[in-house]
């Protein structure tokens, strides 16, 4: 090979290849890695005894390679810039293979370094099986702790369906008795049901925190991006605020840079809930003073401050008061009634949006809430303006003459509410199972069915099912009645055959406005 050079020249390389060698054997055999040396045609030169132990042996005999120590093994070579990685799953021992026995398998993993200039390849071995053990550990809380929030999720969407169906037909007949006249005239009557309807919307609330907990804790919850005018989102909150403060001595002030009348893009809902959450945080905290709600713009970041003059946070409270579930503890905590949810979803919520959320606050000084979002202006897509349906009134109201619905629900209170909305508006029938509406739909023409989903015997979608296969009017169109009302549900009714989707529990408006929706 060094035919071409002078003698004194070859001995050289040689002494000089010798003095490397020995200082990489001394480098080695201080390792506490096991690790070898080889040559180029893979003949192991020199070893230290963290490699003997490795691979289980006591000595390796001369003039082996490599692939003698590691029989049969399979393994995946990786080659980068300084080294050359080859994982080997199994690594089976010499000895106990050469004389028949049973043998041990370990998975090992070998980074080989090409010394420059020499004909040596220094490799450093390290045993994966603790690496696997973990690997595999690691995989089982992952799969136990995924099944923890399924389970959990589960059970909300189970508990939210139990909690909703009655909630529905609670708040749906006292907004319909609140609005009869002889109800207007009892004082009395009408404060206990104004009652009973407050506490039944503060249930409904805490029943939608926990859903919308849940979403986020799978990471569920999606970003509805849309172009609006912020003024959609804080109109109203004057009057929302002075229903909420109630007879408490306190005020709310509004100011916002007018600016900011402008298109601006993200997500108008959960904005409005971050809003909603904080000032009814700052109301609780609050008994009397003042509130103030500031929106501004600085550079491209839109900031939403809430300041009341309240009870204020301890300082050792205002690195967990955004956890879930955190309240003042001691005797506020029943002062002071709620979830700590609130201020965990609007976190989240403004995580989610790609701004910031914080607190600044003193004990009895009051506190701040600031939060941001990015701020996007957008002009809205044109729409071509719809000519006025004829079956509408110069009052506004729609005429469903000659409209015909079918209504399937197996819960007797609820069908018993829709009766109350729909009398003397709207042709309808009414059913207790999906036998009865494949009965009632095999019968008469109509041109909108709502089905309940959750009904025994045969379901919502079954029901839909065997109704496709009845030869419908071309213009019926189908709706999912439903207290179901976790993310993605509305989509997945939708992608099942469903034209529309209505969650309970619903007003009597948006029970029409559904209805309106469908028909015109």
């Amino acid at each position: 090979k060094d035919c071409c050079r002078r003698p004194e020249e070859v001995l050289y390389v040689i002494i000089l290849q010798m003095k490397e060698l020995e200082i990489l054997k001394t480098i080695i055999k201080n390792l506490d890695q096991p690790s070898l040396i080889l040559d180029q045609t893979n003949k192991i030169i020199f070893y230290n005894q963290h490699f003997l132990k490795l691979i289980n042996n006591t000595k390796i005999p001369d003039n082996f390679q490599l692939t003698d120590i590691i029989l049969n093994y399979d393994y995946e070579v990786e080659f980068h810039d300084f080294e050359t990685i080859v994982k080997v799953k199994h690594l089976k021992n010499n000895e106990a293979a050469l004389s028949g026995t049973e043998h041990q398998e370990k998975p090992i993993k070998l980074n080989q370094f090409n010394i420059k200039n020499t004909n040596f390849k220094f490799l450093v071995a390290q045993d994966q099986t603790s690496l696997n053990r973990m690997r595999a550990e690691i995989e089982k809380v992952k799969k136990e702790s995924e099944d923890i929030v399924k389970f959990k999720t589960d059970f909300f969407a189970s508990m939210s369906h139990e909690l909703r169906t009655p909630l529905h037909f609670i708040l749906g007949t006292i907004n319909f008795l609140l609005k009869k006249d002889s109800i207007k005239k009892e004082y009395e009557t009408k404060i206990s049901l104004e009652m009973v309807k407050q506490s039944g919307q503060r249930l409904l609330e805490l029943v939608n925190q926990i859903l919308d907990l849940s979403k986020l804790d799978r990471k569920k919850e999606e970003i509805n991006l849309d172009v609006f005018v912020l003024e959609e989102i804080i109109f109203g909150l004057k009057d929302m605020m002075k229903t909420l403060i109630g007879p408490k001595p306190v005020k709310f002030y509004l100011e916002c840079d007018l600016s900011l009348q402008r298109h601006i893009y993200s997500d108008k809902r959960k904005i409005n809930q971050v809003i909603v959450n904080l000032l009814s945080n700052a109301i609780k905290f609050t008994e009397k003073g003042r509130i103030f709600l500031n929106v501004y713009k600085l550079k491209d970041r839109l900031y939403f401050e809430v300041t009341d003059t309240g009870t204020g946070i301890a300082p050792e409270k205002l690195n967990t008061i955004f956890d879930p579930f955190v309240q003042v503890e001691g005797q506020q905590t029943l002062k002071y009634k709620g979830t700590g949810l609130g201020l965990a979803i609007s976190r989240q919520y403004v995580e989610i949006l790609g701004g910031d959320i914080w607190v600044e606050s003193e004990t009895q000084e009051g506190s701040t809430f600031i939060f941001w979002i990015p701020y996007i202006e957008k002009e809205p897509k044109k729409v071509a303006i719809k000519e006025k349906s004829i079956l509408e009134s110069e009052s506004g109201e729609i005429n469903f003459i000659n409209k015909n619905i079918l209504i399937c629900d197996d819960d007797n209170f609820n069908l018993t509410y829709l009766e109350m909305i729909l009398k003397d508006r709207i042709n309808f029938t009414l059913a207790k199972s999906g036998k009865e509406l494949l009965e009632a739909a095999n019968e008469k023409k109509f041109d909108l069915i709502l089905i309940d989903i959750q009904m025994p015997e045969m379901d919502g979608l079954e029901t839909l099912r065997r109704l496709k296969e009845i030869e419908l009017n071309k213009d019926t169109r189908t709706g999912a009645l439903t207290a179901q009302a976790m993310q993605g549900d509305k989509e997945s009714f939708l992608a099942k055959g469903f034209n529309s989707y209505l969650s309970k529990p619903f007003s009597e408006e948006g029970l029409i406005d559904f209805i309106k929706n469908n028909l015109f």
